[in-house]
């Protein structure tokens, strides 16, 4: 995170750090596809597995 998205920035408050850490943390877990999941998200691979008893 700190390569892609903080050090190509300068940042003027914390609010903006914060904003976008979430931001970042919402792509990473809701629209990054991966090959080994067969190109679907993370969360979508989680939201489609059965739930265990």
């Amino acid at each position: 995170m700190k390569r892609e998205r903080y050090y190509t920035r300068k940042f003027t408050s914390r609010k903006a750090v914060v904003s976008m850490i979430n931001g970042y943390i919402y792509f990473y877990n809701n629209k990054r596809i991966q090959r080994k999941l067969h190109l679907l998200a993370p969360m979508e691979v989680f939201n489609a597995a059965p739930m265990a008893a």
